[in-house]
């Protein structure tokens, strides 16, 4: 009989330690940030030190052993590989299991089970896989000192599952359109036809983590959640759901991890996993709070690292909702908004964010940074707009009204702080041309439930920060569930769909400028900004590099350790 892996009865582990909570109480050194964080962002994987400079990391020999605590601050929904929703998802996900490609944190494919491809011709794309990568053994399906290869058969019944829509899986909606055909060559050998040329195919396989014919046959297709049994580099140990979830190493890996055990620590308040780094209980903080920052970087314990790019963070209207669902009232709520002002507000530093006119980062292919003219800051007009549809305070009580009905509506933000900020300070801007805003802060799950159910009215989100993410942002078919605007314009989708059909990378860079500045004047989101999201590593862990696609512990070009102490 097979067993639950998911889920653990043991009691949740222990409060962290008073070294943190006293911490808590410590001051942010804010005036230092401006010393600490000199180099420009988005200069790739910068290590900083208090002077600005990039550190050095110090030569030592790999040990190996010891376990690595990463702090995460969103909780981890599924363990799932074809129904993943977050971030943090697919950061626990790639651990286990492995796609034919990762990407680095530049943006570019990595071998990962496929060691190479081609494209014999604009419709074809051959992947070759690794010889002697196995399923991972002492499970439920392969016992102990099982030697079980993955095959093109495995790949083909993990693709055959994503493109039936009977699965529900995350990418069929992307590649349900896209690929028209998948075969096992041979053992290691898989073809895949697209029914048009597609450039972003690997960039969406890079999404898919290949899973195990048998298990599938042996748990069935909806159970893969509670059995993740994958190829990757670490095995499933325990998970306790908004807690922690703890990997062993997987011995028969191709490349033995160094690593022990990776505990990530779910500790969704910053400023505590801040302090969780500075007691020691934990060894890596994915995401530093902007004003904890001087405090870690001047301490010589710690290095602060800034990712390659920056994430593209918006407020959205719920097109689905009257009156969002006239542009008119959507160029209004826009001029009303000043973002400059509400980014000095979050963010003590230039270097931690800057300003966002349009959904494509600095970095990523179609970047515009023309954009800006597109966008004027003037409550005055805001007011204007409002009137000239009909919305006048009636009743002189400084909230506009419409057929005796309130302006007044939910804008609803995830626990981060910095997106509740923004929340927060644009609400407050919105009351001053009359509309009576409310703010909700929500856990960052049920959050993203609201939003696929199409709840909110408007919302805090970010996504979309690479060279495809304008199709799962704002194309009709293809938009994720976690950025649910109800925006259609067959135009864009046009423009889209000739774009990701277009192999040539500067012909692809103008469809994409042109359908972006369409997306812009149709105000689909308010673009808050790109953040340059920092995080804290203990100095005796080595190897490590932060994620801006993937988190790769165990790859050709790194293999993280700790240095015992």
């Amino acid at each position: 009989m097979l067993t639950k892996r998911h889920g653990s009865s043991r009691a949740p582990r222990a409060p962290l330690s008073g070294r943190v909570l006293a911490g808590l109480t410590a001051i942010a050194l804010t005036v230092a940030l401006a010393a600490v964080l000199t180099v420009a962002p988005g200069t790739g994987g910068m290590v900083y030190g208090t002077t600005g400079t990039v550190l050095a990391e110090a030569k030592a020999r790999p040990q190996d052993g010891g376990a690595l605590k990463i702090a995460m601050p969103y909780t981890v929904g599924t363990l799932d590989p074809l129904h993943f929703m977050a971030d943090a998802d697919f950061h626990v996900i790639t651990q286990i299991y492995e796609p034919l490609v990762l990407f680095n944190e530049e943006g570019n494919p990595i071998p990962r089970l496929a060691t190479s491809w081609r494209n014999p011709d604009p419709n074809t794309w051959v992947f070759h896989l690794r010889k002697g990568a196995r399923w991972q053994a002492g499970n439920e399906v392969f016992p102990k000192r099982t030697k079980a290869e993955v095959t093109a058969a495995d790949v083909v019944t993990t693709l055959n599952l994503v493109l039936n829509p009977d699965n529900k899986a995350t990418f069929y909606s992307k590649l349900a359109r896209v690929i028209k055909s998948v075969e096992a060559v041979d053992k290691r050998t898989v073809k895949v036809v697209t029914q048009a040329p597609y450039a972003f195919l690997l960039e969406d396989l890079g999404h898919i983590p290949i899973v195990s014919k048998q298990v599938v046959e042996r748990v069935g297709a909806g159970q893969l959640g509670r059995y993740p049994i994958g190829s990757g580099p670490f095995k499933l140990l325990e998970s306790r759901p908004d807690n922690q979830i703890t990997l062993s190493r997987n011995d028969d890996y191709y490349l033995k991890p160094r690593l022990a055990r990776v505990i990530f620590q779910i500790i969704p308040d910053k400023s505590v996993a801040a302090m969780a780094l500075e007691s020691g209980d934990v060894d890596v903080v994915t995401q530093l709070p902007p004003l904890e920052i001087p405090r870690i970087s001047a301490d010589k314990r710690f290095t602060v690292m800034a990712p390659a790019s920056g994430s593209y963070r918006y407020i959205a209207f719920n097109q689905r909702k009257a009156p969002f669902d006239d542009l008119k009232i959507r160029e209004a709520i826009a001029m009303a908004v000043d973002i400059k002002s509400a980014l000095k507000a979050i963010f003590p530093a230039e270097s931690l964010a800057q300003p966002a006119w349009g959904p494509v980062p600095p970095g990523i292919p179609g970047y515009d940074p023309g954009l800006q003219k597109m966008w004027t800051y003037n409550p005055e007009k805001a007011r204007e707009l409002l009137a000239a549809q009909g919305w006048v305070d009636a009743d002189k009580d400084g909230i506009l009204e419409k057929d005796g009905r309130k302006f007044s509506f939910v804008l609803q933000a995830p626990n981060d702080a910095n997106r509740s900020k923004l929340a927060v300070i644009v609400a407050d801007q919105l009351k001053a041309v009359g509309l009576d805003v409310k703010v909700k802060t929500e856990e960052w799950g049920m959050h993203l439930q609201d939003l696929a159910a199409g709840q909110a009215d408007m919302f805090v989100m970010g996504g979309g920060s690479t060279p495809d993410g304008l199709l799962y942002l704002f194309h009709s078919g293809l938009v994720s569930r976690d950025h649910n605007t109800g925006f259609r314009n067959a135009e864009v989708d046009q423009l889209l769909d000739k774009a990701k059909a277009t192999t040539d990378a500067a012909a692809r860079k103008k469809l994409w400028q042109e359908a972006q500045r369409l997306i812009v004047e149709n105000r689909v989101h308010l673009p808050g900004y790109y953040e340059f999201v920092n995080a804290g590593v203990a100095k005796y862990v080595h190897d490590f590099k932060p994620a801006n696609y993937t988190l790769l512990l165990v790859a050709p070009d790194r293999n993280v350790w700790v240095e015992k102490r």
